[in-house]
């Protein structure tokens, strides 16, 4: 009784390992879907990742000067020359990071801020960073 015992549990260990060191198999079809389906995700959101979206739309240039506004409270008074990159997140509400212009006392500076939008519409200045 032993015997077979031992002899039934050392076939069912051998046919663990084997299982568990396939490989998984690769069909063409599941290749050629992956492939596709990842040159589109280039250009499309990422989960939690920052997308691209328009310098003009009316949520991302308040950002803008809320960011700016928010800034010159701190003693250097800016003034919002033009945006001339924006980005979403979503996250629990949205964060803008935006590169914007901005005249300092007459000098031109560009400046990457990101502002946080809460789902209740407050906005938080989250980052200001001279480029």
């Amino acid at each position: 009784m032993n015997t077979r015992f031992s002899i039934s549990l050392w076939t069912l260990s051998i046919a663990l390992l084997g299982c568990a060191s396939e490989e998984p198999r690769e069909d063409a079809s599941e290749n050629s879907t992956q492939s596709e389906v990842t040159s589109e995700a280039d250009d499309a959101n990422l989960v939690g990742g920052y997308s691209k979206t328009s310098v003009d739309e009316a949520r991302v240039i308040a950002a803008a000067e809320f960011a700016v506004a928010e800034e010159s409270k701190k003693g250097t008074k800016f003034n919002l020359k033009s945006i001339t990159a924006a980005e979403t997140q979503v996250v629990a509400g949205t964060n803008y990071k935006l590169r914007i212009l901005v005249d300092d006392k007459g000098t031109e500076k560009t400046v990457e801020v990101v502002v946080y939008e809460g789902l209740q519409q407050t906005r938080t200045l989250t980052s200001w960073t001279a480029i």
